[in-house]
C-alpha cells in the first residue's frame, strides 16, 4: 500500500511487493522528491530505478519500531549484567526511612487540592470519600 505521508491517505496498493513493481509504479509518475519507506530492500532498489532523484527516508514508525527493538535485544543481551549495575549505582549509605509526616497529614497547598479533588471524584460516583485533612 502506498500511502501519502503529507495526507495520510493511501495513494494506491501495488499487486506485489517487488522492486520492478515499484519501479514502474513510479516511473508512470515522474516527479517525485522523496520517497518514504521501509527498510525493504525491493523498495530501496524500487525508488532508485524508478525516481533516481529522489530522496529516499525511513518513516517515523519504522525509525520507532526499530529502536525499540534494538533496545529490547539489547537488554535481553546484558540482563544478567543489570542487577550489578544496580547494586553498583546504588550509593553506599543506611537504607532509606520514612518521612517523618505520613503523607494524609500534609496539609501543603498540593496535598490540600489533591485531597479536594479526590473528594469531589468520590462524591461523583456515590462513593464515600474517607480522606483526613
Amino acid at each position: 500500500m502506498l500511502v501519502d505521508v503529507e495526507t495520510r491517505r493511501p495513494v494506491d496498493i501495488l499487486p506485489e511487493r517487488s522492486a520492478d513493481t515499484f519501479a514502474a509504479w513510479l516511473a508512470a509518475r515522474p516527479g517525485t522528491q522523496v520517497i518514504c519507506r521501509d527498510r525493504a530492500g525491493c523498495y530501496s532498489d524500487g525508488g532508485s530505478r524508478g525516481a533516481p532523484e529522489a530522496i529516499q527516508v525511513a518513516d517515523r514508525w519504522h525509525l520507532l519500531h526499530n529502536l525499540g527493538e534494538a533496545a529490547e535485544k539489547t537488554v535481553a543481551r546484558y540482563r544478567q549484567h543489570l542487577p550489578a549495575a544496580v547494586a553498583a549505582a546504588t550509593p553506599p549509605g543506611p537504607p532509606a526511612t520514612e518521612p517523618a509526616e505520613p503523607p494524609a497529614s500534609r496539609s501543603d497547598r498540593i496535598a490540600l487540592r489533591t485531597r479536594s479533588r479526590h473528594t469531589q471524584r468520590c462524591t461523583r460516583c456515590s462513593r464515600t470519600a474517607a480522606v483526613s485533612a
